[in-house]
């Protein structure tokens, strides 16, 4: 959980440096349901990036939600690896 709420304290302050750029808070918020909605589906949480064509399953292995993804598995399933890979079936 700490995990989490880490990711999503730096999170916030990418969505702060924004608010800060951009003059209304619906600009604000649009330009990072924009920026977020990508990251989220094209991670790993939904589907296995083994069976993506290769050039999305780049994006995938570097995209930082696909990192928490593994991260949050691993540690709740105690098969967490000190490499940032998940070990095991």
């Amino acid at each position: 959980m700490a995990l989490v709420i880490l990711f999503a304290f730096g999170l916030a302050w990418v969505f702060t440096t924004v608010g800060l750029l951009l003059r209304s808070p619906s600009a604000v918020m649009n330009g990072g349901f924009m920026a977020l909605f990508p990251l989220t589906f094209l991670s790993n949480i939904f589907v296995d990036p083994k069976t993506l064509p290769s050039g999305l399953e780049a994006f995938v292995d570097v995209n930082p939600v696909s990192y928490l993804a593994t991260a949050s598995r691993g540690l709740r399933s105690l098969t967490a690896s000190t490499t940032g890979l998940v070990t095991g079936p």
